[in-house]
This record gives structure tokens, C-alpha cells and sequence, in this order.
């Protein structure tokens, strides 16, 4: 149902854009590249986002350490999310982690260590990617006709950005949470030992 939501948000933006372009908007341009740009703009987007998502998570584990300080939300940090009620909506963004890499970050799955840990570090992960996606829509603008740079190029890579900022957010987010958990666990198991 959430990335149904998506998918509904991604095919009203594509096709408010597309008409505007197609039908209102002059841009001086033949009409089969403007309807070109439109319906290949998306894609290549998409591509540009799948592309960074594969490249970070092809790095090595080390640079995603949740105990590193660029994974540290502060107070302040924390603060501004609870004015923004992120718990009362972060349930309607998708969680696509189990396509992707076979964890869902949606829900914990277990309360052994080293699962915990590696779900920190896969939240590690989706906050970087991310904060990559949203910036990949940036790219089409500079190989675009610039008649359709703020019709068309600049709206879909708002809307990109807008998509992809909300997940690292929630990533930010939980992971104290997240980490209260594991490290209670590592005691306990610590204790055991």
C-alpha cells in the first residue's frame, strides 16, 4: 500500500508535468522532443538513483559504522523530527530494503546481536543512498533543452529530492532507538558469557 502511495505521487507529478509541457507550456521546441523529455526524464532518473543505490551499497561496511558521528543525531536534530511528527507518518513511506538487500528496515526481525548491528548498518546505508538519490535528479537538468530546465527538469528533480529525503530522515530518526536496543542486547549477552 505505501509504495502504491509512491507510485501514485511519481504518476501525478510525471503526468502534470508531461501535460503542462505537452499542452500549455511554449517552449519553442518540437513537440516530440518535448514529449520525449517527458516521458524519458523519469526513467533516467530512476536510473541515476538505482545506480547510486548500487554503487554506496557496494562499499565496504566500515564507512557505514553507526558509531561513526555523521550517523549521530543530536538533540536538536531529534527535536526538529518530533516536531514534524515523523512517527505518525514514517509508516506510509516504503520500505523497499528487502527487495533490495533482503532486510526489510520496516520492522526488527530479531533481537540477536549481530543481526541488530547489521540492521544498523543497513539504516546507515539507506540514509546515504538516499541523500544520493535526492540529489540525482539534478543531473538530467544539465543535458536537457534548457526551454524545459523549469517546466519540466527542475520539477522532476524537486520531486525526486522531496521523495528521498523523508527516508533518510526516518533512518536519522530511529537509529538512537536502534541503538539503545543493541547495545542492551550486547550487555545482556555480554553478561551471559
Amino acid at each position: 500500500m505505501h509504495l502504491t502511495l509512491y507510485i501514485w505521487i511519481l504518476a501525478a507529478s510525471i503526468a502534470g508535468f508531461f501535460g503542462f509541457n505537452v499542452f500549455v507550456s511554449d517552449a519553442n521546441l518540437p513537440r516530440w522532443i518535448v514529449i520525449t523529455c517527458a516521458l524519458v526524464n523519469p526513467f533516467i532518473i530512476f536510473g541515476l538513483d538505482a545506480v547510486a543505490a548500487t554503487v554506496i551499497h557496494a562499499l565496504p561496511a566500515k564507512y557505514f559504522d553507526p558509531y561513526l558521528n555523521r550517523f549521530h543525531a543530536g538533540k536538536n536534530e531529534l527535536s526538529f523530527y518530533r516536531r514534524l511528527h515523523i512517527n505518525s507518518w514514517k509508516d506510509y513511506i516504503p520500505d523497499t530494503g528487502k527487495l533490495t538487500t533482503g532486510l526489510s528496515k520496516s520492522h526488527i526481525e530479531g533481537t540477536k546481536v549481530d543481526y541488530l548491528y547489521r540492521f544498523l548498518v543497513e539504516t546507515c546505508y539507506a540514509e546515504i543512498i538516499h541523500y544520493w538519490m535526492a540529489l540525482m535528479g539534478i543531473i538530467p537538468i544539465f543535458f536537457a533543452p534548457h526551454q524545459l530546465m523549469f517546466t519540466m527538469m527542475i520539477p522532476h528533480a524537486i520531486v525526486n529530492f522531496l521523495l528521498n529525503i523523508p527516508p533518510a530522515m526516518i533512518q536519522r530518526n530511529n537509529r538512537p532507538k536502534l541503538i539503545h536496543i543493541y547495545e542492551r542486547q550486547l550487555k545482556a549477552q555480554q553478561q551471559q558469557a
